[in-house]
């Protein structure tokens, strides 16, 4: 690291010495220096000298600086020969500019135990920055042994002497308790301080320090305006902290047009979070048009860095062909670079890719494994799937203690189908005693949830009397709910009970529209239903070819009752011509599926 002088000099070329007036050596440094100052070199260099030569040691040290600057005569062995006579001179600046050309090995050899030394001598005489130099080295174990205790005390001196670095960093270790105890308010003033001389880093810091309430009430306002002031100075992490409480309403009204902007300014300033953030609002239109292209430069950006959930959003851009061609194999492989660096979301993607084979590999078993990573990394989800393979001994051996626990996780995190499975375990009494009113609250909150299968299984439960007294209103009630959620059984089940008159008056229109809906939900039972009202003729009008379809329809989808339905509408030709050859077939898979009357059908 090459240490400049603090006192920034211009570049001069061959300086012409004239015979100097009867004036002081102090006379002759400030009259220099002015011209320095003014960009005038008449005279500098032979003034400076002169006064150099009386033994003025700031005199020194200003050449000292001349000769490191860089320009063309720079000469760094003349400069340190400067820099040490005015440090022997008792010149704080010049003793740090000593210690900065030992610390560089320029004009001499690099020397840091020496330069450490320097920088002390420095920071003693009260130059700012030497106090600054000096904390580092003593924390940083340059030049001599590690000095927690040292280096704050030199930063928080450089802070006294109005050194911007200095209190940032007096700042840091009297906020984290290095050096000596943790003192919020110290920090709150040497961060203040450094924000006040222009570092927006500091400026996040105080905050931080607001946002958490670290020595003080907790004040949004305070911490948003202090982000504000961040972003202003263009340090991208107080423009994306600024961008998280637009995103929340915390201490500003929640705005995410006002946050898409310090997000885009923070992402373009190099924060990856940020750059997430402008991805996730163009990906699903989150106070900005969608706009998936931007959404995909975003993530790439930001997972180009790293920032595992990009990755994840990125994967799925490309699993859904949106803004990209789709490409699922790459879609698999950023979920898995996501899920390396413990994105839990990601990993239950790779669970999903391996399990259903999108990406051309089906693997269950390594399925299971990404999923109980996700699992470990608190998606719901996740170990949701890890419950269902101990469940139903997916990839794994059956183990309900281990089902019970991942689904128990989930739900705690409302996650409906894991609430809905876990009732089932206490209703089998699998993995834990059973009981039939820790099923039936473990359904009414998957139910909640809007899982479908969690009403119906309430309603099985309210027909049957189980967990309490049969209520058939009750039972059609909440069939009527896990239809509207979309589970075809349900709608079956409210079918059947609207043409039973089980828990209200007969309804055969609605009934055989619930048929429908069940039927359109590929659920078996509810087609061959359908097709047995369309047949009679029940909530409408007659209809036997479709009905025959219906029959078809349930015995493709597995119900033998409708493979024998369908077998007779073949045999006799109802909604249709007669097929022997097909009748025979689907009788025989009734029968084959255990419908004695189909078996006693084959054999007249």
């Amino acid at each position: 690291m090459i240490r400049l002088f603090a006192f920034m000099l211009l570049a001069f070329g061959i300086f012409a010495i004239q015979p100097s007036s009867a004036q002081t050596p102090k006379e002759l440094y400030e009259g220099a220096k002015a011209r320095l100052l003014a960009n005038d070199p008449t005279n500098v260099f032979r003034d400076l000298s002169s006064a150099c030569d009386q033994s003025y040691g700031d005199a020194c040290t200003l050449l000292g600086g001349i000769y490191s600057a860089e320009h063309e005569n720079t000469n760094y062995t003349s400069a340190y020969s400067y820099f040490v006579k005015a440090c022997n001179l008792n010149s704080a600046g010049g003793c740090e500019g000593k210690g900065n050309l030992e610390y560089d090995g320029k004009g001499t050899t690099k020397n840091d135990p020496t330069a450490r030394q320097s920088y002390t001598k420095a920071c003693n005489g009260g130059d700012a920055n030497g106090c600054y130099l000096l904390g580092t080295m003593q924390y940083n174990t340059e030049g001599g042994s590690k000095d927690l205790t040292g280096a704050r005390l030199s930063f928080e001196k450089a802070c006294s002497l109005d050194s911007p670095r200095g209190c940032e960093n007096a700042g840091y270790m009297q906020r984290k308790a290095e050096g000596g105890a943790q003192n919020y308010t110290l920090a709150q003033t040497s961060y203040q301080k450094a924000c006040d001389f222009g570092r927006p880093g500091s400026c996040n810091i105080r905050g931080i320090m607001h946002q958490r309430g670290e020595g003080q009430a907790i004040d949004f306002t305070k911490a948003s305006n202090m982000y504000r002031k961040a972003c202003d100075g263009d340090y991208g992490h107080g423009c994306d902290n600024l961008g998280d409480l637009y995103n929340n309403g915390t201490g500003v009204e929640k705005d995410m047009v006002a946050g898409n902007v310090v997000y885009a300014k923070a992402c373009e300033l190099g924060v990856p979070a940020a750059c997430y953030q402008v991805g996730y609002s163009a990906h699903y239109g989150r106070e900005a048009p969608v706009d998936y292209a931007k959404a995909r430069t975003a993530y790439e950006k930001s997972c180009n860095e790293n920032y595992e959930r990009s990755c994840n959003n990125l994967g799925v851009l490309y699993a859904e062909g949106k803004g990209v061609q789709k490409d699922l194999k790459k879609a698999f492989g950023l979920y898995t670079k996501a899920c390396e660096q413990n994105n839990a979301i990601a990993c239950r993607n790779v669970g999903d890719f391996l399990n259903d084979g999108r990406a051309g590999e089906t693997d269950k078993a390594k399925a299971h494994t990404f999923y109980a990573r996700g699992c470990k990394g608190d998606d719901a989800a996740a170990c949701y799937q890890v419950g269902y393979a101990y469940h139903y001994a997916r990839s794994v051996e059956s183990d309900f203690a281990k089902a019970n626990t991942a689904y128990q996780t989930a739900c705690d995190k409302d996650y409906a189908r894991a609430c809905n499975n876990l009732g089932v375990l206490y209703a089998e009494g699998k993995g834990v005693a059973k009981n039939d009113q820790a099923a039936l609250s473990l359904y009414e909150k998957a139910c909640t949830l809007k899982n479908g299968v969690a009403c119906r299984n309430i309603a099985d439960f309210a027909k049957s009397g189980r967990g309490g007294t049969s209520d058939l209103s009750k039972a059609r009630t909440y069939y009527a709910q896990g239809c509207e959620l979309k589970d075809g059984t349900a709608c079956n089940n409210l079918g059947y009970a609207q043409f039973q008159a089980e828990g209200g008056p007969i309804d055969e229109t609605a009934g055989r529209a619930n048929y429908r809906r069940s039927c359109d939900l590929n659920f078996g039972q509810g087609c061959s239903n359908l097709g047995l009202v369309l047949f009679n003729g029940q909530g409408g009008a007659k209809d036997a070819v479709t009905a025959r379809s219906m029959f078809k329809k349930s015995c493709d989808l597995g119900f033998m009752d409708g493979c024998r339905n369908h077998g007779v509408a073949l045999r006799d030709g109802i909604g249709g011509p007669v097929d022997q050859t097909s009748a025979v077939a689907a009788l025989t898979k009734a029968c084959n599926g255990g419908i004695q009357a189909a078996c006693q059908m084959l054999q007249r």
